[in-house]
């Protein structure tokens, strides 16, 4: 079930890997190309994502998610009920419609969890 909610993600053209981590950094799955995008974010997300909770709170507002654009493409990290969905793109790719797939698959993530 999860690994399904995940090619969903893969389905999005410039979408290279979708990851889906507990909020203590443990792989839960993933889909890639190229498993070696996944060590990564098991070892700085949590601190990435502390700072930037941190952050937000210091101005009031609750975290939802964290964009990071690089030379090679986008990350873009949710924070949904006690996990964390990694999607990592191409530069360009289309936010709306992975927004939109989250939407439809937090509740089937939650079933599967």
């Amino acid at each position: 079930m999860i690994e399904r909610v995940l090619a969903e993600f893969q389905r999005i053209e410039g979408v290279k890997a979708s990851i889906l981590l507990s909020e203590s950094g443990k792989e839960i799955a993933s889909l890639t190309y190229d498993d070696s995008l996944v060590e990564p974010f098991k070892n700085f997300t949590l601190p990435l994502l502390n700072s930037a909770r941190r952050l937000c709170e210091s101005l009031g507002e609750d975290l939802e998610s964290i964009q990071i654009r690089t030379d090679m493409g986008q990350i873009v990290i949710f924070k949904v009920d006690g996990f964390l969905l990694i999607i990592v793109s191409e530069q360009v790719v289309n936010l709306g419609l992975i927004n939109l797939q989250l939407k439809q698959g937090i509740e089937k993530f939650r079933e599967a969890i």
